[in-house]
């Protein structure tokens, strides 16, 4: 009978560090389900941006994803430099950046592709403009008389088209 006592101990113990290892990978699991997070965005993704956080949130009440706009090379920028943990850009990072993230953060990258197939542009009803291609669009931004506007001066769009 002595030894069952000194075994029960024991045994509850162990059963005690099981349990509370457990209540760990359950607060882990349900991590992001509630709290805060910074999302640096580029502002020509915002409107897709904020609709994507707000179903989030509306599935996960908990939760407070914020907003930090900034050009594309800022928000890539901190989140190579661990000053946020999420960022939405339109590119993917090159397999250095990738590096240069997993280095700094020991955080693998993962690239999930969304709308990505068209550029909108808008153009007024008394405009002469009826289509236009990639190579005049492009030859058209790198001249000083440009008509076109875009969201921002260096953001990923003006910068994309620019670059292709």
């Amino acid at each position: 009978m002595n030894n069952r006592l000194i075994i029960s101990p024991i045994v509850f113990l162990a059963f005690l560090i099981i349990c509370i290892s457990c209540q760990e990978d359950i607060k882990k699991k349900q991590a992001y389900r509630q709290g805060n997070i910074t999302l640096a965005i580029d502002p020509s993704l915002m409107n897709l941006g904020s609709a994507l956080v707000e179903v989030f949130q509306s599935s996960y009440p908990e939760t407070k994803i914020l907003f930090k706009p900034e050009v594309e090379d800022l928000v890539i920028a901190d989140l190579l430099n661990g000053k946020v943990s999420i960022a939405m850009t339109t590119r993917d990072l090159s397999s250095e950046e990738a590096g240069i993230l997993y280095n700094h953060t020991n955080v693998t990258y993962i690239s999930t592709q969304i709308a990505c197939d068209a550029t909108i542009f808008v153009v007024s009803k008394e405009s002469s403009i009826k289509e236009i291609d990639q190579t005049s669009l492009k030859s058209n931004i790198i001249s000083n008389d440009s008509k076109f506007v875009f969201d921002g001066g260096n953001s990923s769009n003006f910068n994309n088209l620019k670059k292709n």
